[in-house]
């Protein structure tokens, strides 16, 4: 087991991403190679390697190695629970809900990048007069800046300036129109977009909720933890690995002894029923985030209920943090020298520390 995908690092990627296969399409391939003398593997997607003509072959290439031995192709899968040969994954069910978030997402996406959807159009009648500058006319003669026209161009000039320069005055100076009071109520706005507009953002918020619950594994795992607590959040952690992950490792440790280790044995001489009896096991300890149980953990070790290696485990530490004989005798002498003890076993405990106190004791007569 070693020698699968050559170090601790690998095999930590390579759960990665089997796991990433097991939940999106519910399978994948995994590949070995040898190049100069190196095994090269990797895990790959179900869709970019296929079996033709005795041959594999990853993106339309063979895939060969260059000492002439073929390839080590191993196919991993979920099975569905009708078909076993076939591939299934949680993602499967949840297709309707993606597509929907899709679509969801690129009507948003459309409503930034869309002009008319951002901003309408404005109908002004003609007769509206405002303060606009002067323009020149073909022939070079000044015309009223009393034109709609003009005053769209005077907008979007006064605009772009404020957008472009923070400090220009024209963003805190209005722009001045006059007109009759039915001039003014003839001012329409028309607007392209509809009332899923409004509702698009929450749309896809329910979805991705929906989403959530749909997977095999807590909803908060992908919607966020919200107002939880610390408490809590360690019980939906707790709750995420007993639910999605143990049972999704235990799945793809079974393939792999299923797939890499007992055909090994098998062609290293061992009896086919005895290498059965071998798999791979999983370990999820080092994941877990317990509940912080230093403080009852030194109480009771201190009561002598709680061993010193479960105090040690639950405070952080190890047994290399333990102080050897040496160490402890002389914390034992510190304690004592500077605590309420006899002075006998003060004097002994500051001795043992090399520190010398000669205290004489005085007499009646130099009393008097």
């Amino acid at each position: 087991m070693d020698q699968f995908f050559g170090n601790e690092q690998g095999r930590s990627q390579c759960l990665r991403q089997m796991g990433v296969h097991y939940t999106v399409p519910g399978q994948c391939y995994v590949v070995n190679i040898s190049k100069n003398g190196v095994d090269h593997w990797q895990v790959v997607a179900s869709s970019r390697i296929k079996a033709s003509g005795g041959q594999w072959l990853m993106d339309g290439k063979e895939i060969k190695s260059d000492d002439g031995e073929p390839p080590f192709v191993m196919r991993t899968w979920r099975p569905h629970p009708v078909k076993a040969n076939k591939a299934t994954s949680p993602s499967r069910a949840a297709l309707p809900i993606l597509s929907e978030i899709e679509r969801l997402t690129m009507h948003v996406a459309a409503q930034v990048d869309s002009r008319l959807a951002s901003a309408g159009i404005l109908f002004l009648p003609k007769d509206m007069t405002f303060a606009t500058d002067p323009s020149q006319a073909a022939d070079g003669s000044a015309t009223s800046g009393s034109s709609a026209d003009a005053f769209v161009k005077r907008l979007y000039e006064v605009m772009s300036t404020a957008i472009a320069n923070r400090d220009d005055a024209s963003a805190l100076v209005p722009i001045v129109v006059t007109a009759d009071g039915e001039t003014l109520d003839k001012v329409q706005h028309m607007t392209f977009w509809s009332n899923l507009d409004e509702q698009a953002i929450a749309l896809r918020d329910e979805a991705i909720r929906r989403l959530a619950l749909s997977m095999d594994m807590p909803p908060e795992v992908l919607t966020g933890q919200g107002d939880t607590n610390h408490w809590a959040a360690w019980q939906i952690d707790e709750s995420a690995i007993k639910s999605h992950t143990e049972p999704l490792l235990n799945q793809i440790a079974s393939d792999i002894a299923e797939g890499y280790l007992r055909p090994l044995l098998i062609e290293g001489g061992m009896d086919p029923e005895d290498a059965a009896a071998y798999g791979i096991g999983v370990d999820t300890s080092e994941m877990r985030l317990r509940p912080n149980r230093s403080k009852e953990a030194m109480e009771l070790w201190d009561r002598g209920e709680l061993s010193t290696e479960a105090m040690l485990r639950e405070t952080g530490f190890n047994e290399d943090d333990v102080p050897d004989d040496q160490e402890r005798k002389e914390w034992l002498l510190r304690k004592i020298a500077s605590g309420s003890a006899s002075p006998e076993q003060v004097q002994a405990a500051l001795t043992e520390l090399g520190v010398i106190l000669r205290i004489e004791a005085a007499t009646v007569q130099d009393q008097q």
